[in-house]
């Protein structure tokens, strides 16, 4: 990736990747409060999505955010898979490991 849009685009297609990632564990949630947490989470990265798109176009500038904190939480959790009847723990657990890799 040497431009800018090159980095957009990927950015853009790692949002959407995600998106759909979480839409697909919603269906395989285990109870209907963790598939709408499942689907917020798809939302969100779908905002995303939108926003780096509008960038992209020039309708809006990336502008520094307040810097965070990193607790660096994942770094202490076992590694979890996508399977049926997802827990509410394990769908938080790929949540936050998904977002610590993006």
């Amino acid at each position: 990736m040497n431009t800018v849009d090159e980095i957009l685009d990927y950015a853009i297609d790692q949002e959407q990747q995600a998106a759909d990632f979480y839409q697909d564990v919603a269906q395989r949630a285990e109870t209907a409060g963790m598939k709408k947490i499942l689907l917020d989470f798809s939302d969100e990265e779908k905002n995303h999505k939108k926003i780096r798109q509008a960038v992209k176009a020039g309708e809006r500038e990336l502008t520094p955010e307040q810097e965070i904190l990193a607790l660096k939480i994942t770094d202490y959790l076992g590694d979890v898979e996508a399977s049926e009847n997802i827990s509410y723990q394990h769908g938080l657990i790929i949540a936050m490991k998904k977002e610590h890799a993006a």
